[in-house]
């Protein structure tokens, strides 16, 4: 049964029942034993999921301590290519909760229950740290419980959310169908199943998915999605509303300090997005009062600062974030920010830690930083048939917007303008509003002939106020004709 098939058969508002009477899950999609013995990978970053959890990670706790500062009710809303971690959390109480499950699985490695106890609280570290290590243990906590218990919904929920986590959207839709076909009730499958279809190109079952959700449950991470998928579809005053929206629900629902600062963080990008700098400053601003060096927003009040034209500005917002969490796209945006500040070799390094960053995730299979470095590849027409290659592969599964803007962008890096074009109108026909968008198709519709076209695209873009890759923003502002 497909995804869009096993929804048909998922209640809405009124079948409503608790997780506890969830039926069994049917099926395992993992086989191998998990290797827990994963060597910390420093200064990486991974989305940040907030989670629905199916059962408490229970363990001797100091009743003081929350297991997770942040978390919310389902999974999560992210911006279009964003990787997010809840940075500066102390992990001690986590941290003792992974020893005593590890202890317990000493003394019996056929436990699956402490297996995914393990697993839920590697995700936890993951999400408190950025260490994408973590995320690669919980994958393999999971998929030990499933080897060992396969119809585990607890696992399979764990194992598909870890998925979509690490950009394996084609397996995370295939667990949250599968948990859905045992229990359409699953509530936070349904949740995962949006995030990985709408990922994957697959706006129908995503909307149906979110429909049901909809039905069933009211929250800032709900509202989020509506927010998500109102801009992919075009509608970015849509999801500009729905995500002011989504941050005053978190405010009046008492959520933590940092789920706060996420959603109004996430407003602010919609609003920069839109070319709204004012409404992105002040969300930023907002955002870092609810947790003051929050990263990301220290990361969006930097390009504001570029928006703004104010380079040096910018450059000491983006250091700032950087040296918290060196995410690739963050650290190639100040590389490019020293190239425009005449400081090639400043440049050169961060593009060079940009490389190495990606080569460390990729040693353990993981694709979220593959989007960032197709972009960074042709951006800088660094390796362009390796880039070429990446966004290929994922254009197999992966058949989204961006996905169709990252192949073009590679293939005009390469010099491959006509089959560019294609793509590049590929990405354009959901009719998403983001300047990336729309200055890629302009500079590679100029390099096709169609200037008319091409000139179109590129004042569509620019009056976005563009704060992406700022070399890229400046070849198009200096190929513009007034």
């Amino acid at each position: 049964m497909n995804a869009l098939s096993a929804l048909t058969r998922s209640p809405g508002a009124a079948s409503r029942r608790s997780p506890g009477n969830r039926a069994r899950f049917v099926r395992s999609l993992f086989s191998r034993r998990a290797a827990l013995l994963v060597p910390p990978l420093s200064a990486l970053v991974v989305v940040l999921a907030v989670q629905l959890w199916p059962h408490p990670v229970a363990a001797p706790v100091n009743n003081n301590t929350p297991i997770v500062e942040g978390a919310d009710n389902l999974t999560d809303v992210r911006p279009p290519g964003e990787v997010i971690a809840v940075a500066g959390v102390d992990t001690t109480e986590t941290d003792r909760k992974i020893a005593f499950w590890q202890a317990r699985i000493s003394a019996n490695a056929r436990d699956d229950i402490s297996w995914t106890y393990l697993g839920d609280l590697f995700e936890i570290k993951g999400r408190q740290t950025g260490d994408i290590a973590n995320y690669i243990s919980a994958r393999d906590a999971y998929a030990t419980a499933l080897d060992i218990a396969p119809l585990s919904p607890a696992a399979a929920v764990g194992a598909a959310r870890i998925s979509a986590t690490l950009h394996d959207f084609l397996a995370a839709q295939a667990l949250a169908t599968a948990v859905l076909e045992s229990d359409p009730y699953a509530t936070a499958a349904l949740a995962i199943l949006f995030d990985a279809s709408l990922e994957l190109g697959e706006l129908d079952t995503a909307e149906h998915a979110l429909t049901l959700l909809m039905q069933r449950v009211e929250t800032p991470a709900v509202v989020g999605r509506q927010a998500r998928l109102a801009f992919v579809r075009g509608d970015t005053a849509g999801a500009l509303e729905l995500s002011d929206r989504a941050v005053l629900d978190s405010i009046t629902g008492g959520d933590a300090a940092s789920s706060v600062a996420f959603y109004q963080y996430a407003h602010a990008e919609y609003a920069l997005l839109a070319g709204d700098v004012d409404t992105a400053q002040a969300g930023y601003a907002a955002s870092l009062v609810a947790m003051p060096g929050y990263p990301l927003a220290l990361f969006g009040e930097g390009r504001v600062a570029y928006a703004q034209g104010n380079i040096a500005h910018a450059i000491a917002l983006i250091e700032a974030a950087t040296a918290a969490l060196p995410r690739p796209d963050m650290v190639a945006y100040l590389g490019d920010l020293y190239a425009l500040d005449g400081r090639p070799e400043d440049a050169t390094e961060q593009y060079d830690t940009v490389a190495f960053i990606h080569g460390l995730a990729a040693q353990d299979g993981a694709k979220v930083y593959d989007r960032e470095y197709i972009g960074f590849l042709a951006d800088h027409g660094r390796d362009t048939a390796i880039a070429i290659d990446l966004a290929t592969s994922e254009l197999v599964a992966r058949k989204d917007t961006y996905g169709y803007d990252a192949l073009a962008w590679a293939l005009h890096a390469a010099g491959n303008d006509a089959d560019a074009l294609t793509n590049a109108r590929l990405a354009l026909a959901s009719g998403t509003q983001d300047a990336r968008l729309l200055i890629h198709a302009g500079l590679i519709e100029l390099a096709n002939g169609l200037t008319a076209d091409g000139q179109a695209h590129l004042h569509a873009g620019l009056a976005l106020s563009p704060s992406f890759s700022p070399l890229v923003v400046e070849q198009a502002r200096a190929q513009v004709t007034p």
